[in-house]
């Protein structure tokens, strides 16, 4: 419904305009009244009416200078304004026809007429929304091809003024590019409603009239770029804005959030190192793990290793397992996600050395004839750097596996001693009476 303010110093012509028409059939519902231009002036800035019908005679101020004062004041879009007037006052509403008025009513108010007039702003008003929806879907689309092609160094300067950029002020200024990892649950939206779900957190955060593009660059992570000017010159204070970005995305999307925040780079043509430097930063999730957020100037120094676990992890893992001891794995594991931050342990390393763990133990289960495909997080953990996986998720789906191949490989010896019992006594059996 489009919401309508009437404005006139006379309560009766108020509440005949009130009962005089349908207004719902129409789309529109009457969301307040106003004695006076003052007051309606008020209104219209704290309601934001779609169309406001107006007198052009009232005390304090009149009609024609509450049109004048909301044009001048406001960068929004503007209310649609219907004037009631009467003959004499014909001089006044054209000067009006200068500030865009949509139409006008001779008193008495006709109501046919003011039916006829309702009608057809609905129609334009509908077709204005359309036009708005489609406008703004195509800056979406050019932001975030721009964007995109900007971290790739697609986009050369001379191509940079083609595109429509919402999101900076300046060609030159500075900028941070932040990757946004959402570790959703399996529960939550389904797949293609995420990014616009992540995309409606930060427009609510950082305000409606941003229009910061947001663009998925692999499943749950979001890149976008903020200026210096939101996150402020003092390191203290980038921390305190990007430490509430980082708790309102938790709230608004239900999902524990991690940010990881690129080099400060001049000019939006650099983009692509900053880019760059943000993906470095993700590296660093499993040796900063105590922090959600992570800064690219706080870790560059710290060098990662592609250094592998001590063999005997791998042996008493394994050992462990064909004991069914679940105490002991769970203490190697323990050690095995100590070493991986004590080491500073890439990601591609820490993966292989999963992997080496699960195969060792599919081998165990294997050699007493079971299948690993029985176990139900086996998809799971053989499939973890697929999907973001927070590093604490990560171990505790790991010991979840390791606890349900413990418990397999149980039932797998005990169904096996008892075929080799059975077995033994047929053979005892044939070799004492044949």
């Amino acid at each position: 419904m489009y919401k309508v303010l009437l404005v006139d110093d006379e309560i009766y012509i108020r509440k005949g305009l009130r009962t005089l028409v349908e207004w719902n059939k129409y789309g529109f519902e009457i969301c307040d009244e106003a004695e006076n231009g003052e007051q309606a002036f008020d209104l219209i800035c704290s309601q934001s009416p779609d169309l406001v019908i107006t007198d052009i005679k009232m005390p304090v101020l009149d009609g024609l200078d509450l049109i004048k004062n909301v044009v001048s004041s406001s960068s929004e879009i503007l209310p649609k304004f219907i004037i009631l007037t009467g003959f004499n006052d014909f001089k006044f509403a054209q000067q009006a026809v200068r500030y865009g008025v949509y139409d006008f009513i001779l008193k008495p108010v006709d109501e046919d007429e003011l039916e006829s007039t309702l009608e057809k702003l609905s129609i334009q008003l509908k077709e204005a929304e359309v036009q708005q929806s489609s406008l703004a879907i195509t800056r979406k689309i050019f932001s975030e091809t721009a964007l995109e092609r900007l971290i790739t160094g697609s986009l050369n300067e001379s191509m940079v003024a083609d595109y429509p950029y919402d999101w900076y002020t300046d060609q030159a200024g500075e900028y941070f590019f932040l990757i946004v990892e959402v570790f959703w649950n399996c529960t939550a939206s389904p797949y293609d409603e995420r990014k616009r779900r992540v995309a409606e957190a930060l427009s609510y955060i950082l305000g409606p009239n941003r229009g910061v593009p947001v663009i998925e660059l692999q499943l749950g992570k979001y890149g976008l770029v903020l200026s210096i000017n939101d996150l402020q010159h003092d390191e203290h204070q980038l921390g305190l804005f990007i430490d509430s970005l980082h708790r309102h995305l938790f709230r608004l999307l239900g999902a524990p959030v991690s940010i990881y925040i690129g080099n400060l780079v001049k000019g939006i043509q650099s983009l692509k190192h900053s880019y760059e430097t943000a993906v470095e930063v993700m590296k660093y999730k499993f040796l900063v793990q105590d922090s959600n957020v992570i800064f690219y100037h706080k870790v560059k120094d710290i060098s990662m290793q592609y250094t592998d676990l001590d063999n005997k992890l791998y042996s008493s893992l394994k050992e462990y397992v064909e004991d069914c001891d679940s105490g002991g794995a769970e203490s190697v594991v323990n050690q095995m996600f100590v070493e991986f931050q004590k080491k500073r342990m890439v990601p591609q390393v820490i993966h292989a050395s999963i992997s080496r763990c699960i195969l060792g133990i599919v081998e165990l289960i294997k050699q007493e004839e079971g299948s690993e495909h029985s176990l139900q997080t086996f998809d799971a953990i053989t499939n973890w750097d697929s999907k973001p996986f927070p590093p604490a998720e990560l171990k505790r789906l790991f010991l979840q596996f390791i606890f349900e191949s413990i418990e397999q490989h149980r039932q797998l010896r005990k169904r096996n001693s008892k075929y080799f019992y059975l077995y033994g006594q047929s053979d005892h059996y044939l070799f004492r009476w044949y």
